[in-house]
Formats: structure tokens, sequence, C-alpha cells
């Protein structure tokens, strides 16, 4: 069972619980990782990045809290479940506990490009409607060029362009990150 599975397991279901997939390819390439994970709650996929950028999100995994209000009270990124102090820092913050203490930051300081990277990440949308790949993996990097830190631009240009790396099973994380060490 995937970790946010059963964090949610375990804390009830007097929280509730979002997905977001933020896959240009939209719900069609996001559905199988949707069913697998077999979650119990609520999914969406954010194909032109429009949630991601409301709340100033570049990053891949993303956690949003929210209060009984549904007020934001803190954004948490690349908080995993599956790492045991992540999880036990979660399920205290549930229970009343202080707000997590994992790495975060919310992108309030918009950077100066991030509307125009948003055009171009919405332009790769329009162009894979089209079945144009070429298109879309370009546009992408162009928002890639303007978010150099936008991992989602960033991850998505290289599944267009390496799907096996994403789509054919396990995601390939190693290669991620020897891309990442290049630079690309």
């Amino acid at each position: 069972m995937p970790g946010w599975q059963r964090l949610h397991t375990r804390i009830g279901s007097s929280w509730r619980f979002l997905s977001v997939a933020a896959d240009v390819a939209g719900p069609e390439a996001a559905q199988p990782w949707l069913e697998s994970a077999g979650a119990t709650f609520s999914s969406v996929v954010d194909a032109d990045g429009t949630l991601t950028a409301l709340f100033g999100l570049g990053v891949v995994s993303a956690t949003l809290l929210f209060d009984e209000d549904t007020r934001l009270v803190e954004p948490i990124l690349r908080a995993y479940p599956d790492e045991p102090e992540h999880a036990r820092q979660l399920e205290e913050w549930v229970a009343g506990g202080p707000v997590p203490d994992i790495p975060r930051r919310l992108d309030q300081d918009v950077a100066p490009g991030s509307r125009r990277a948003l055009a171009w990440r919405r332009m790769a949308e329009l162009a894979l409607a089209e079945d144009d790949i070429p298109a879309a993996a370009s546009s992408l990097d162009e928002a890639w060029k303007l978010e150099p830190d936008n991992m989602q631009a960033r991850k998505q240009r290289w599944a267009l362009r390496h799907p096996e790396r994403f789509y054919a099973g396990d995601i390939d994380r190693e290669w991620q990150r020897s891309q990442v060490a290049e630079g690309g």
C-alpha cells in the first residue's frame, strides 16, 4: 500500500486527502498511476498547471495542508509518508502537534518568468491534444528555461521524450537523478 494511502487509512476519514497528478499528457497518462496507488481518496489531474501555478508549486512531490475550514496552513514539499520520519511527523500534526519539520517552500515570490512559463506549459498541453509530441516537448523546454527550478516542467519534458522511463512500469528515478546531475 503506497504511503499516502497508508497514512489516510491510519488517520481516518475525518481528514480529506486530494491527490493531484501534474501530468501535461492528461488523465490518460496519469490514470494507471492513480489506479495502481489504490487510493480511497479523491484524485485530480492538473494537465495545464493551473493548480500548481496557483499555489506556486514547482516540485514533485508537494503537499498542502489545509485546516478544517479549508484554509491553507502550510505547504510541505517533498513529504514522503513512506519515509518513517515523515509519516511520524505528519501523523503527529494531524493529532494536533506541530507543523512537520519537512523541507518546505512556497513560491510566494513568483519568478519573473513564471507566468510565461505557465503559458508555455499550456502550449504543451495544446500540442499534445493535437498529438504533436515534439512541439509539446519544445514548449516544455521553454517553460523550463524560464523556471529552471520547476521540476514539473523538467520531468514532463523528459516523460515526453523518454516515455519508457515513466510509463512502462516503475518510474526510473536513477535515470532522473543522472539527468539532474548532467543539468538536463
